[in-house]
């Protein structure tokens, strides 16, 4: 049984990896990287994330504490990584502009994750990150090893904790959301959260917040609509109701555009320009 966890394990780990590979394969990092100050919100928080973890695992290699290098690590692939960030990054991915500011946003954060886990990961997978540093995008300075580059620096004075903060809030209120979702898709009332329209009533200690990242709010959730109502209560409330408009054929979310364009009538409006201009 403790084989067999590990064994899944190093599977989370390898598969990660080579998600990030396939979606970085056309990616320049010295070219076509986003600062930091331009990126997306979700990517910030999760390099915030990545640092903040760094510095746990480097300490924890300064005394020796394997145990608490792999369970950290471990739980960052799969909590921070694929149960949320790699889960709200696939429609910026895979629908937005190949060249776009969304998707290279997206590609920059995935090459700093990259870069930066498989220093962390080196000396306990020595051949599966050496495996990966073969075949992940050149860039300048990249040595011909993975063990002849040195851990990344997590400086102090690159913390943020505000957008930490921001971040932790944000993903309390998307486990609520979530849970309504899942309540709703029970009672047969959506299929996937894709088909669902969200409105938050929202207490005024959190309006500021919420309002600041409102365009972001339904890739976080994973929904075609969210709307923000301010409330008196104190709490946060979600109610999840089937999104308005049609389902759009390549990106699968719900919009009210869908039907209205007579060259492209299955599409909604982002995926119309985003196909518009691959044919032009």
């Amino acid at each position: 049984e403790t084989l067999q966890r590990l064994v899944e394990a190093y599977r989370k780990i390898r598969n990660t990896w080579r998600f990030i590979l396939g979606n970085i394969n056309d990616f320049s990092p010295d070219e076509e990287s986003v600062t930091p100050q331009e990126m997306e919100f979700s990517d910030r928080w999760i390099l915030e994330k990545c640092f903040r973890t760094g510095k746990k695992i480097l300490k924890a290699y300064e005394n020796y504490e394997y145990h608490i290098i792999f369970h950290t690590i471990y739980n960052f692939f799969t909590v921070e990584l694929s149960s949320f960030y790699l889960d709200v990054l696939k429609d910026r991915l895979y629908c937005s502009g190949k060249k776009s500011h969304l998707r290279r946003s997206a590609q920059t954060a995935l090459f700093n994750l990259l870069k930066s886990t498989l220093a962390l990961m080196a000396p306990i997978l020595p051949f599966t990150t050496e495996e990966v540093w073969d075949i992940m995008p050149a860039f300048k300075g990249k040595g011909e090893s993975i063990h002849l580059e040195e851990f990344p620096a997590f400086k102090e004075k690159w913390l943020d904790d505000a957008l930490f903060e921001e971040g932790e809030s944000l993903l309390l209120a998307r486990e609520k959301v979530l849970k309504e979702l899942e309540i709703a898709r029970e009672a047969e009332r959506i299929g996937n959260s894709l088909g669902a329209s969200v409105v938050l009533r929202v207490p005024s200690s959190q309006q500021e917040l919420l309002k600041k990242y409102k365009k972001e709010l339904p890739s976080l959730f994973i929904v075609s609509a969210v709307e923000l109502q301010l409330q008196s209560g104190e709490e946060l409330e979600a109610e999840v109701s089937k999104a308005p408009g049609a389902k759009c054929q390549r990106c699968w979310n719900f919009s009210p555009y869908v039907g209205k364009s007579s060259e492209y009538p299955h599409f909604c409006k982002r995926c119309e320009e985003v196909v518009k201009t691959i044919n032009s």
